[in-house]
């Protein structure tokens, strides 16, 4: 079997480990002389051995997604202002304070299931 090079930000599912393992799947930092070197992007750092036996497999990227990502962040930077806005506008209201508060809570009700259903749609 040949010896796969993986590029840098390359998410590597480690065929040695078990599936409750934490280092079962890592992003790629380096190759070493018989093994990888992977991340779980927070600071953590191990090995891999990558030799010509390896089972070591590549099943995506850090940067394939990033457009989809990015639209992502903006349907959810748009419900917050959305939601910033209107408890404005409750606030400036010159209702009782028990009645704002009333709306507001429905406001943050209506936020947490948008972007529940935000989250789905992923």
């Amino acid at each position: 079997m040949k010896q796969v090079r993986f590029k840098f930000g390359d998410i590597i599912d480690n065929g040695w480990a078990g599936e409750k393992n934490p280092t079962k799947k890592g992003i790629f930092v380096r190759h070493k002389r018989w093994t990888i070197e992977l991340t779980d992007g927070k600071g953590k750092f191990w090995e891999v051995r990558h030799k010509a036996d390896h089972r070591n497999t590549r099943i995506g990227s850090i940067y394939d997604n990033s457009e989809t990502e990015n639209e992502r962040l903006q349907a959810e930077l748009e419900l917050y202002r959305e939601y910033f806005k209107k408890v404005h506008d409750e606030l400036e209201k010159e209702d009782s304070a028990d009645e704002s508060i009333e709306n507001i809570l429905r406001l943050n009700t209506q936020l947490l299931i948008s972007l529940a259903a935000l989250e789905a749609a992923e």
